[in-house]
């Protein structure tokens, strides 16, 4: 895998030491799972490097929001409603994430109905899957962090990440249309993979 820690989330049964039960399965415990782990991590690294940032995938995000034991510590004068800031006080984490982007691998239409008749979407994030990672509050060479986006400024300058900064249009006078390209130069690497824990199938859908 690609982090060090790789659990991996089973329906029923005694989990082992790399196993958890689903959070879609009332029986499990994933508030005490993300603080063994986390804690696991800041035990070899440091406890001030410890993963306290959770992303979560849609499905993953709304079984957690509505299990039993987070909804159960919540006062009966509360609202019964968990966001990503109150999930994230109750997991004892400092931020929940949950990445919304979108893609259809529908194979394109001539008409907009066609297309949506033959559409496919899911979630670009895995939906059932999380990760528990430990990212550096401010990018420095000098701080460990899970991952970091590293910009290319030897082409675009201080401009390398800003996706309106360096546009090109043009005009094709036979098709009759317009097109724009659009230049950016960074990417997104692990640079410390010991930092993260990995949830595969942390919820069954």
């Amino acid at each position: 895998g690609v982090w060090t820690r790789d659990i991996t989330g089973i329906a029923s049964g005694v989990p082992t030491s790399t196993q958890m039960l689903q959070w879609d399965n009332a029986n499990s415990d994933p508030i005490t799972t993300l603080m063994v782990e986390s804690f696991g991590v800041g035990q070899k690294v440091g406890g001030s490097w410890r993963p306290k940032t959770l992303v979560l995938g849609v499905n993953a995000y709304i079984r957690l929001a509505n299990h039993p034991l987070i909804l159960g510590r919540l006062g009966v004068n509360n609202t019964r409603l968990v966001d990503q800031s109150g999930l994230a006080t109750l997991l004892g984490v400092d931020k929940v994430l949950v990445p919304q982007g979108t893609v259809n691998t529908g194979t394109e239409r001539e008409t907009v109905a066609a297309s949506e008749s033959n559409a496919s979407y899911s979630w670009i994030v895995g939906a059932n899957d999380a990760l528990l990672v430990y990212s550096a509050p401010m990018p420095s060479t000098d701080e460990p962090s899970g991952g970091y986006i590293f910009a290319w400024k030897g082409l675009l300058g201080s401009q390398a990440f800003d996706p309106t900064a360096a546009v090109t249009r043009g005009r094709d006078d036979r098709g009759k249309f317009d097109w724009f390209q659009v230049d950016v130069a960074y990417d997104m690497k692990v640079v410390a993979p010991e930092l993260g824990v990995f949830f595969s199938g942390a919820v069954a859908g």
